[in-house]
């Protein structure tokens, strides 16, 4: 499930990632990351980012599935949930 996790991610990064390019490259980077509002609006941002947002609850869930069958979850899963 790692490798699939691994493809979404990609996934949610190619369809966010020209948004916010855009932004920055219209408004400057303080008001295209900060200012700014219209990228949450967009269909397409907005879709992504709240799938990502969702899946980081998959990811909780999973550290205490691991955590449950007796197994130490690795440095990079405690640090990252």
């Amino acid at each position: 499930h790692n490798l699939l996790l691994c493809i979404f991610s990609v996934l949610c990064f190619a369809n966010t990632f020209p948004v916010l390019l855009n932004l920055v490259v219209e408004n400057g980077v303080y008001k295209g990351l900060c200012g700014v509002k219209p990228a949450y609006d967009s269909t397409v941002y907005g879709y992504w980012s709240y799938l990502f947002y969702l899946s980081k609850y998959y990811e909780v869930v999973d550290t205490y599935i691991v955590i449950l069958k007796k197994r130490r979850p690795i440095n990079l899963q405690i640090y990252h949930h």
